[in-house]
């Protein structure tokens, strides 16, 4: 075990939920949470070889999906209450998971798991619609729900993104509704047909699209 490892990781201790199998339905379910039918209990594998837990909540109003990642001294079980709050308020799918160690999740976390937060910069410096950072000045990993300022900004930050993919679907919608422009080539080469009694020079257009049909008989001297 690292250094960053020592100070940087510390699930709570026994966990505050458990995974079981519903007799009935055979979908995971987790004790110590309430049950809920808008609540799915996922059990993802991961490239380590290890499994991490989900809690996806499901909101029928909702437009986007908030992909929410815990404090470190938290786990899902603790968490709950408050997803089900912002998935309400903000009017959201929701989806929360525990780190490896953490919970139900199995494996336990390493140095690896240490993201530095420069990390995070480069990608708000790379994303299409960048959203300014909220600092609250006094906010630890764990408590920032508890600041009214981190709410406010989490709802406005909902309703830009919202507005975002309302102008893409528009665009989108207007795109397809766009008539579709057609270029047609006509093809002004003479084709020679024979008949028993005359020839016919045909130079070939399109009647449907503007174009016509041209035809020039030379009848046959008898001999």
């Amino acid at each position: 075990m690292g250094l960053y490892t020592w100070f940087a990781f510390f699930p709570p201790d026994p966990p505050t939920y458990a995974l079981r199998k519903d007799e009935a339905t055979g979908r995971l379910v987790a004790s110590g949470v309430p049950r809920d039918n808008a609540l799915d209990v996922l059990l993802l594998d991961t490239t380590r070889g290890t499994k991490v837990v989900a809690f996806y909540l499901r909101n029928p109003c909702a437009r986007l999906t908030l992909l929410y990642s815990h404090g470190n001294a938290a786990d899902l079980g603790q968490l709950y209450d408050l997803f089900v709050q912002l998935k309400v308020n903000l009017k959201v799918n929701l989806m929360g998971y525990d780190y490896s160690g953490y919970g139900a999740s199995t494996g336990k976390g390493t140095d690896d798991d240490v993201v530095n937060w420069s990390h995070g910069n480069e990608l708000w410096k790379l994303a299409r619609e960048p959203y300014d950072p909220l600092w609250i000045k006094g906010g630890g990993h764990c408590n920032l729900e508890l600041y009214p300022d981190f709410i406010r900004h989490l709802s406005k930050f909902i309703r830009e993104m919202e507005s975002v993919t309302t102008k893409t679907r528009l665009k989108k919608i207007r795109q397809s509704l766009e008539p579709t422009k057609t270029a047609y080539r006509v093809n002004t080469a003479t084709t020679t047909t024979f008949t028993a009694n005359c020839c016919c020079r045909v130079a070939w257009g399109s009647r449907k699209h503007g174009g016509h049909f041209k035809e020039e008989e030379e009848e046959e001297e008898e001999a």
